[in-house]
């Protein structure tokens, strides 16, 4: 199978990096996938390209037609996780979908909106025993089944307790948590994100960036940074973490430009992909950088692909033999990533009843993409771009 297949039977200005409906946006990145028993950092990634289904006059009838709506051919080989950072970050929460299961929760999604646990378990109604343990699950609950500030908008995995089992796509039923956990007769082969806004928009800001792959990581820069004004008349001020990932590179250390007292809001966030936060905080990269290209099986990135620049051609430079495999795809979870949840202090009663926004994306292996593309070929959706002065003497 061509590893360029995409761009055979689909014109480049057809695809997209990234997703938008009403206002809001979304990516779904390609990263690393990471193995081993040891818990990870924060893997960068490359957005993979998308096709509003609009475009695809042959995908299946059950699929939701609505506007904000994608599809992506996608293969194994590679972990995954959400990028919601272009939002408005501070002033958005989002609530993501597995194959309709929520991965915070680990509940089937009967209906989208903001939910908090405090008090009781909300599947047996008892009282929790410690924080928020609930003895007959035999786990301690989320706080919230969403992503909001102080948290960065970014999700790379199933959630478990401070950490995070990694995306990724497989091949194998066995490996499919969302059938695994509501049963397969009520799993979709989509990813869901509704997003919400404020009654009152909150004044901090807080903005963050995971680099792209190239060249396995070397000279590629990265940043986390936070900054902020809590009132008319509050302090001002601005963490971040700035460093080079390259060898011989080191990561900075928070700083506080100006003295003022952003404590409360502190985000620790880890850039390496190979060894836990303190390691590689007090390390330079080189040293905790084992996290290499990936080599990927992806086959859909064409090599002549102009963005996202810095991205390493190994990423999708392996050749594919196609097996005969499920045609529903399976998200599994793999290794285990530092990310917490931390409580949305604005409570339920300050974001608006209802999503703003829906952006669905559904996700086929390759065969299957080809195939719809190939029995029903692709709509330009972008039209003429002389609109109605096409024909007329201009100039």
């Amino acid at each position: 199978m061509s590893r360029n297949y995409v761009t055979e039977v689909v014109k480049r200005e057809h695809l997209y990096y990234q997703m938008a409906h009403a206002g809001f946006y979304a990516k779904l990145m390609m990263a690393q996938r990471l193995e081993g028993d040891e818990l990870h950092g924060l893997p960068p990634g490359v957005p993979l390209p998308v096709l509003p289904i609009a475009a695809l006059p042959a995908a299946p009838k059950d699929w939701v037609r609505a506007a904000g709506t994608f599809v992506c051919p996608v293969d194994t080989g590679y972990g995954l996780w959400f990028d919601w950072t272009m939002n408005d970050t501070v002033n958005t929460a989002v609530v993501p979908s597995v194959k309709g299961m929520n991965p915070i929760t680990g509940q089937k999604l009967e209906a989208l909106r903001l939910e908090q646990y405090a008090d009781k378990c909300p599947v047996h109604g008892e009282p929790f025993a410690h924080g928020t343990l609930c003895k007959k699950c035999g786990y301690q609950w989320p706080q919230q089944n969403y992503i909001s500030h102080p948290n960065i908008l970014w999700l790379d995995g199933f959630f478990q307790n401070g950490t995070v089992r990694q995306f990724f796509f497989s091949d194998e039923d066995k490996r499919d948590i969302a059938s695994l956990v509501i049963g397969k007769e009520s799993t979709v082969p989509a990813f869901g994100f509704g997003f919400w806004k404020p009654k009152n928009p909150r004044l901090v800001e807080q903005r963050a960036t995971r680099s792209y792959f190239g060249g396995g990581l070397s000279g590629q820069s990265v940043n986390y940074a936070y900054s902020g004004t809590l009132g008319p008349t509050g302090p001002t001020g601005s963490k971040g973490v700035h460093g080079s990932m390259g060898a011989g590179g080191t990561l900075g250390a928070y700083t506080n430009t100006n003295g003022n007292n952003f404590d409360s809001d502190s985000v620790s966030v880890n850039y390496c992909s190979a060894a836990p936060a303190a390691q590689c905080n007090a390390t330079p990269a080189a040293q905790c950088n084992a996290a290499k290209s990936p080599e990927s099986t992806l086959g859909f990135i064409d090599d002549d692909f102009e963005e996202p620049r810095g991205v390493s051609k190994s990423l999708h430079s392996q050749a594919r033999s196609a097996p005969k495999r499920s045609k529903s795809v399976s998200v599994g979870a793999g290794a285990r990533i530092s990310q917490s949840l931390e409580k949305d202090s604005l409570g339920l009663d300050g974001w608006r009843g209802e999503p703003e926004a829906i952006i669905r994306l559904y996700f086929v292996f390759e065969e299957q993409f080809r195939e719809l593309v190939r029995s029903g070929g692709v709509e330009d959706l972008k039209g003429s771009e002389d609109g109605y002065l096409k024909g007329l003497p201009v100039g």
